[in-house]
């Protein structure tokens, strides 16, 4: 978080610098006219020049795997180039699963005597600072390597009721019964009142990046894109259910509720991102 503060102080301290330093044919013409440099080395030096650090300034606006994006970038020299920026998926999108529920006591404290099923809504919320650097191998063809580290928090919340797989209808506890504790994918799990809500926390705060790309992350023009593909190492995820991590639950053999082919792709997290970008100066 503090390397991507100082960078962004960086950029803006830098504006005030361009405009202290007239612009890039100034620079040309003063080592010229120094007798440093012949004429026929001027456009390498502009080009030089202008691939140092804040001396170009791009923009870019997104949308990813990780939501819409939102980025500033800079040459670190020719073939290296810096960005940084953030991500954010706001809660709007959800995916209904209804998923079987194995569990002999809950079955038996149930009205009907059946293993009920879980009807869930899971509701992605992404929000991640990210630091980029792109190494184009080739000046002519804008392939590049992108290389970085993601800073957040993205988590899954899953809201949701047992219900009888036959009827739809909410199950119902016997008389004097309470509703038993499930053994979720090793994790403790409590049900209320026949509804059983839970966060699946992606991985940790800090994750690696690693993809290939095509475009400019700083325009040539003054328009242009990017498109990166990639994955991104989050790690393990966690379970937690009203604020709080849920206990490690050993006493059955096996998961209640299933969710394996839901959590396995979270550990790395397939990257799509399409850019389109704007040179500042």
């Amino acid at each position: 978080m503090k390397l991507y503060i100082t960078f962004i102080i960086a950029l803006i301290f830098s504006l005030s610098l361009s405009a202290q330093d007239n612009n890039s044919q100034q620079i040309v013409k003063e080592y010229v006219r120094s007798g440093k440099v012949s004429l026929s080395s001027k456009k390498s030096i502009r080009r030089s020049v202008l691939d140092e650090p804040f001396h170009k300034l791009g923009m870019s606006f997104g949308i990813s795997s990780l939501g819409f994006n939102i980025e500033a970038a800079t040459p670190i020299n020719e073939k290296f180039k810096a960005r940084a920026g953030f991500s954010f998926m706001p809660p709007i999108v959800q995916v209904n699963k209804q998923i079987e529920v194995k569990d002999q006591v809950l079955a038996n404290r149930i009205v009907g005597g059946y293993y009920p099923d879980y009807k869930v809504g899971f509701k992605p919320s992404f929000f991640n600072f990210h630091m980029l650097v792109d190494y184009y191998p080739h000046e002519t063809v804008p392939f590049h390597v992108t290389g970085g580290l993601y800073f957040g928090t993205n988590n899954i919340k899953a809201s949701g009721e047992l219900i009888n797989p036959e009827t739809g209808e909410k199950s119902v506890l016997r008389p004097g019964q309470e509703w038993p504790t499930l053994n979720v994918e090793g994790y403790a799990l409590n049900i209320e009142n026949g509804n059983l809500d839970a966060t699946i926390q992606m991985g940790g705060l800090v994750k690696p990046y690693l993809g290939i790309g095509y475009g400019h992350v700083i325009a040539k023009n003054k328009l242009g894109f990017n498109f990166d593909l990639g994955v991104l190492y989050q790690g393990s995820y966690k379970i937690k259910q009203d604020g709080k991590a849920a206990v490690s639950y050993k006493d059955y053999e096996s998961s209640a509720i299933n969710i394996d082919k839901y959590t396995s792709k979270v550990k790395v997290w397939p990257m799509i991102n399409f850019q389109l970008t704007y040179r500042v100066f």
